[in-house]
């Protein structure tokens, strides 16, 4: 079967990061964020928890929007609320968003992301093992509608893909299990 013509390449790339190379985080950064206005969307736990470098050096500086979370944020109101908050900061494509957090805010904000103004570019720092080994890097965006999980979405592989293993030492061990049931999985 042949390819959809609508379908358009996608240069995405995933960079996995041990604390060991910390060198190299602020060339990936700059490469990915040189000159482009910055949107923060992060799991509400980041407004007290840490922010490592080079995360860390666009922190402070840029806009955030916090929400819970966990599968009742992945709705159409609460991307609402979203796109709403975009268009407060006056955000336009040459925005790029930047999502930390764990499976439900790498769905949502990467739903968020590729619908807004018809597209944003994104980057996502997932921060569970769930959304390092599979919400990340799939391309797979969505809310859920009714009872159902997932069924209003798309497919959009983030810009960037940034995994920073130093967010996993601080999981419980109800993180570290249902991370492994979706390896296995």
């Amino acid at each position: 079967m042949d390819k959809p013509s609508n379908i358009r390449p996608v240069n995405h790339t995933i960079h996995f990061h041990t604390p060991e190379q910390a060198a190299n985080r602020e060339t990936l950064w700059n490469q990915h964020l040189s000159g482009a206005g910055i949107r923060i969307l992060a799991d509400e736990r980041f407004r007290h928890e840490p922010i490592y470098n080079p995360l860390a050096s666009i922190w402070d500086e840029s806009p955030k929007c916090f929400i819970p979370a966990g599968e009742k944020s992945k709705s159409l109101e609460v991307a609402q609320q979203i796109w709403t908050w975009l268009d407060n900061e006056k955000t336009d494509r040459g925005h790029v968003l930047v999502i930390v957090g764990g499976g439900t805010i790498s769905d949502l904000g990467g739903f968020v992301a590729s619908t807004y103004k018809r597209g944003l570019p994104f980057i996502i720092v997932p921060t569970t093992i769930v959304g390092m080994i599979d919400a990340s890097i799939g391309g797979k965006n969505g809310i859920n509608f009714g009872h159902f999980k997932n069924q209003i979405g798309l497919f959009q592989l983030p810009d960037l893909t940034y995994v920073d293993t130093r967010f996993i030492a601080s999981l419980d061990a109800l993180e570290w299990t249902n991370g492994w049931m979706e390896l296995v999985k």
